[in-house]
């Protein structure tokens, strides 16, 4: 795993995936999980972006006022719709 260097190209080779960083870096993986976000600039490295791509899954956030042993708790709500196989919130 790296952190705190920018990642300024990603190419594929024969048996691995070259990443290169902004610090001169680079290192060869046969995985590379990119936890960069919808506008991922390693797709767009890897020319698997689509333009006009706008996305299909959209969070929102809403704050809720508590007191007590339910400040504490951590709620997660869903839309049934929105994500089938969810059942609306739990805590």
């Amino acid at each position: 795993m790296t952190e705190g260097s920018k990642v300024v190209d990603v190419v594929p080779q024969p048996g691995h995936i070259r990443v290169a960083f902004d610090d001169g870096r680079s290192i060869a993986a046969s995985h590379v999980i990119a936890a960069d976000g919808m506008w991922s600039p390693v797709r767009k490295m890897l020319h698997l972006d689509q333009p006009g791509y706008r996305g299909e899954w959209h969070a929102f956030r809403q704050y809720r006022r508590a007191s007590g042993p339910e400040a504490r708790k951590l709620w997660v709500g869903s839309s049934p719709t929105c994500c089938p196989g969810t059942h609306g919130r739990f805590p």
